[in-house]
């Protein structure tokens, strides 16, 4: 009796060693691979979220089996249900993953551009899956400045400067020793660095580096005793439209109607 039992003990220590390496032996099952690009923004998708100023999105997609054929493509946006589309192959996701025999499906599809959250997700047939969630945010972009232009601002004796109404500026007095250049229809008025009449290329660039500096309400730089050259930036916002004046030089004439003031430059808008 004794030799039974031990006996009957070593048939299930055997057994559960054997379950026990069978279950070892099992590999995890593989799902489905899948990758996702945008097309059409700069820069494409970058940690998981593109940004664009393009009109449409343009998606192309690569996944491929694990240990299940391919079942089904889903593509939805903000959590709501799947997007039924024809895509670049010309079916609707289901046809076209049918006819890739389910082993791999590359594929494209081009929406009009519109910011949230689009996730594309595979299902095998095992009911494993793989999915990817690319944000997308919309750039208003930009609008360059337009091309340089002269200006002249002139101011003769005792009489108001003119040429500079455009600008939201006036000029109706000097010092002793310079003109005052002054705030008058313009919103904001500011000195910039020399350096930004070429590196503010864009009106966002040029509102936000208007915005960044310290308002001023008169420009008092300009002789009014000597003629001279100048590399002096100055900057006004009026209402919607920006401007940038590059002053290069001023001209100190004396007659008998008294001293003619001129001063010349380029403006951008």
């Amino acid at each position: 009796m004794k030799k039974m039992k031990l006996f009957a003990l070593g048939l299930i220590g055997a057994s559960m060693m054997m379950t026990s390496c069978a279950d070892d032996d099992e590999d995890p099952a593989v799902g489905p691979s899948l990758t996702v690009t945008e097309e059409n923004s700069a820069a494409g998708v970058v940690d998981g979220k593109v940004n664009t100023s393009a009109d449409s999105l343009y998606f192309k997609w690569d996944t491929r089996a694990g240990d299940a054929k391919l079942e089904t493509f889903e593509i939805s946006k903000d959590g709501g249900p799947s997007f039924n589309v024809i895509t670049e192959n010309g079916n609707d996701l289901d046809d076209n993953i049918k006819s890739s025999d389910n082993e791999s499906y590359q594929d494209g599809v081009k929406f009009a551009t519109s910011a949230g959250v689009y996730t594309f997700k595979v299902t095998d047939r095992d009911g494993e899956t793989s999915s990817v969630d690319i944000e997308v945010t919309i750039d208003p972009g930009t609008t360059p400045l337009s091309a340089e232009q002269s200006f002249t601002w002139e101011r003769m004796g005792g009489s108001a400067g003119t040429g500079l109404a455009q600008f939201g500026l006036k000029w109706t007095s000097n010092s002793s020793t310079s003109a005052i250049i002054a705030e008058d229809a313009a919103t904001v008025f500011v000195e910039l660095p020399a350096s930004t009449w070429t590196s503010i290329t864009t009106k966002e660039g040029l509102a936000a580096a208007i915005t960044a500096a310290t308002p001023i309400t008169t420009y008092e730089g300009i002789s009014v005793t000597q003629s001279g050259t100048y590399d002096v930036v100055l900057a006004t916002m009026t209402g919607t439209d920006v401007y940038i004046m590059h002053v290069t030089e001023a001209t100190v004439t004396t007659g008998g109607s008294g001293t003619d003031i001129t001063i010349d430059g380029m403006y951008k808008m």
